[in-house]
């Protein structure tokens, strides 16, 4: 969100946008590829070899309801996950840029996302009480959150997503509501998010599922197409097998893809923006 002095995100938080979709936001397993094809590395394989490079040039395969251009559906090594909870450790970098570590916490009531030596943003529900903050270099935003839970079963997310979400502070203000087969959200003054993300959400986007894809991400998978009120169709995210791709296009969203792929333990992913990182749980 844009709040005053809080318009630097910085490359840092491309990392973030990649994250966030891994939390908000099958069991077949992408396989063999290299990772210049977007692709899953073999486990154990280090942060640097980790990163996937995107194909910014092929996000047609994604808008039909594709994998990522190259993930392959034999050989390799990728053990597919049952959770993504726990601690993680990830490292981002992106060109003439300096690297970036981060870890993430998350559980069935409980998200932190914190750059070393950075900005973090941290959410807790207790009950039907929620906190939200924002850690900047202004200190910390409390950000009000309300949620009316509703049943979305998400395979390896742990922290329910499913009903209706209100987030609010100073200017800026959102609303959206989760489910299957259609989500819909609302927001007001909300300004320079990371890519792969909408530069802006000033308005409204709807979205719709168009097909249903096994994955690990439950009643996600398939093909989900994003309709904003004042632009149309202006991206579609595919959750297939143990992959999450996105991809935008045309004004006033820009255009930009991201993949992100989950192994038993490790994540890897990158962006159009140039941005690669990977995600080892300890």
């Amino acid at each position: 969100m844009k709040w005053p002095g809080e318009r630097r995100w910085g490359h840092r938080w491309l990392v973030l946008g990649v994250t966030v979709g891994i939390a908000s936001c099958s069991s077949s397993s992408p396989n063999g590829a290299t990772p210049g094809d977007g692709g899953v590395p073999p486990q154990g394989t280090n942060a640097t070899d980790a990163a996937v490079t995107a194909e910014a040039g092929s996000p047609g395969n994604v808008a039909e309801g594709g994998s990522p251009t190259g993930v392959a559906d034999s050989g390799g090594a990728c053990a597919t996950p049952t959770t993504i909870a726990g601690t993680w450790d990830v490292q981002g970098s992106q060109t003439n840029s300096t690297p970036t570590t981060a870890t993430l916490v998350i559980d069935a009531s409980h998200f932190t996302f914190a750059v070393t030596r950075g900005d973090s943003l941290t959410f807790t529900a207790q009950g039907n009480a929620m906190t939200l903050i924002w850690q900047g270099d202004n200190g910390a935003l409390p950000i009000t959150t309300t949620h009316t839970a509703a049943a979305l079963q998400q395979g390896i997310i742990p922290l329910g997503l499913g009903g209706s979400w209100a987030f609010a502070s100073q200017s800026s203000n959102c609303q959206a509501t989760i489910g299957v087969p259609q989500f819909t959200a609302a927001c007001t003054n909300v300004y320079d998010l990371p890519s792969p993300l909408p530069g802006e959400l000033n308005g409204s986007i709807t979205g719709q599922r168009t097909s249903t894809l096994s994955s690990v991400f439950g009643d996600l998978g398939g093909v989900w197409q994003m309709t904003a009120d004042t632009a149309g169709v202006v991206g579609h995210a595919t959750f297939s097998g143990n992959t999450l791709s996105v991809a935008w296009s045309g004004a006033p969203w820009g255009s930009s893809t991201a993949s992100v792929v989950f192994c038993d333990g490790i994540a890897s992913g990158s962006t159009s923006a140039g941005v690669e990182f990977s995600a080892h749980l300890r």
